[in-house]
């Protein structure tokens, strides 16, 4: 599957109140979800009101064992990881030793000069320019060793900024790879035992660790992808992910996490205030990436979220403040659209958050159509062609993404339809959602295109509708 580096979040609201749930109906509606998505495992918690009201695993941690999945299995959090090493900066912060509008280089010396000038909270938000290390083709490969931060940050210290600081918001794990090395430049300790002592420990979370593949880690999923049928899939070294992504936890320690910032345990409030926060670009534009924070705001309706993704999991933590609820989903498989189950259960809770459904809507350019069906289907076959896509969305799809993608839809089966079902605007790109029936699934089809009509944006996942 192709992920993308930003988020594109389309959602419908409307008034509502949190309703009664019984067991079997979020039951039901997560197996037929897994089902659809041919997902092997997956563990869920709700938190409602601050308090935990369900926590449960569904299908197998181990397909070759089958061993269930339970609300104590051991998931990968990928890219989950962030908010805990902005977290970890906000105490330095709170300490004085450090200031987020304070330049890198102030922290860090053996880095790029070009880096040393860009203020800590660019790279808190996804706004520094500084490129993306986990983008580069042999990243995958890199990965599945041990590695020292001048091994990781070699992919890209030698290129150029992708563009000035604070001219873009584009979403680059060597952002929190730096942060975590800041971390443990000024606290004079590795980031896990940082984050174990001031953030773990204190709440309880006692599951979360690093996501170390030598380490004997009780009730550790297994992780799979699809590669023809779904396999096994190499974990990632935590010296390869840092602060962007090596944790490994559960539902139950994330749900403790969630209560922790409802109840602002660990920071004062103005810290809160800046972690869910968005800045604006230079121009003025609103990005919607707070600090390790996705913030969609609404009157009625506002959304705190991050995914994460590894090379076999899939994790989501979607906070509705308005609404006193929380989703969190740890799945063992990179194919799982988190995303959208996550707003699926939280529907059951709030009805008013029911995800819109997706249906076909009148096609404005069918030429266009008619190009992007001819990239799925350049997609299905493993020939994708470079001239389609802006450069920084190739340089993170070519290589093992694009071998992931075909391997992914040719599981579906032949093509038999591809139909326009949404049109929006993200960031002044056009965004572009297709249904693609299979003979043996559906999917769903998302791009964002440029101002030169370049796909800048491109995701494929399960449509369980």
């Amino acid at each position: 599957m192709i992920r993308k580096t930003n988020y594109i979040t389309i959602l419908l609201f409307v008034l509502g109140i949190p309703t009664r749930v019984s067991g079997d109906s979020l039951d039901n509606l997560v197996r037929k979800t897994m089902a659809s998505q041919k997902l092997p495992g997956c563990s869920i918690a709700v938190i409602l009101n601050g308090k935990l009201v369900r926590a449960a695993g569904y299908g197998l941690a181990s397909v070759e064992l089958n061993v269930p999945s339970t609300d104590r299995t051991v998931y990968e959090l990928g890219s989950v990881t962030k908010q805990f090493t902005a977290m970890a900066i906000l105490m330095l912060q709170e300490e004085g030793k450090l200031k987020i509008d304070s330049p890198l280089g102030d922290y860090l010396q053996d880095i790029p000069d070009i880096w040393k000038t860009i203020p800590l909270k660019r790279l808190l938000t996804h706004t520094s320019g500084i490129p993306n290390y986990t983008e580069k083709s042999d990243f995958a490969q890199l990965a599945r060793n041990p590695h020292t931060s001048d091994d990781i940050l070699k992919f890209v210290n030698m290129l150029p900024l992708d563009f000035t600081p604070g001219e873009k918001f584009v979403y680059s794990n060597t952002n929190y790879y730096l942060l975590g090395m800041v971390v443990e430049k000024l606290s004079e300790k590795p980031l896990i035992t940082f984050m174990k002592e001031r953030i773990f420990t204190p709440l309880g979370m006692i599951q979360t660790r690093d996501s170390d593949p030598t380490a004997i880690i009780p009730g550790r999923a297994s992780g799979y992808r699809y590669d023809k049928a779904q396999l096994n899939s190499p974990l990632i070294y935590p010296s390869a992910a840092g602060g962007a992504g090596f944790l490994v936890s559960t539902v139950r320690d994330m749900a403790l996490w969630d209560q922790a910032l409802t109840a602002r345990k660990l920071l004062k409030p103005e810290s809160y205030t800046q972690m869910f926060t968005a800045p604006k670009l230079n121009n003025g534009t609103d990005t919607n990436y707070a600090l390790g924070w996705m913030v969609i705001n609404s009157p009625k309706h506002s959304i705190q979220t991050h995914t994460g993704g590894t090379a076999a999991f899939a994790s989501i933590i979607q906070r509705y403040p308005d609404d006193h609820l929380t989703v969190i989903i740890l799945a063992n498989s990179i194919t799982a659209n988190v995303g959208l189950l996550a707003s699926k259960i939280a529907g059951v809770y709030v009805p008013s958050l029911k995800p819109e459904l997706l249906k076909e809507v009148p096609d404005p350019d069918v030429k266009r159509t008619l190009r992007l069906k001819g990239i799925l289907m350049q997609a299905y076959d493993g020939k994708l062609d470079s001239k389609e896509f802006a450069p920084v969305c190739w340089d993170f799809i070519k290589g093992e993404k694009e071998k992931q993608a075909q391997n992914y839809l040719q599981s579906q089966g032949k093509l038999n339809s591809f139909t326009l079902v949404k049109v929006a605007k993200n960031q002044g790109m056009d965004v572009l959602v297709y249904r693609a029936k299979f003979t043996e699934g559906k999917v769903l089809f998302i791009c964002s295109l440029d101002d030169k009509s370049k796909i800048a944006g491109l995701y494929i996942t399960p449509d369980t509708e």
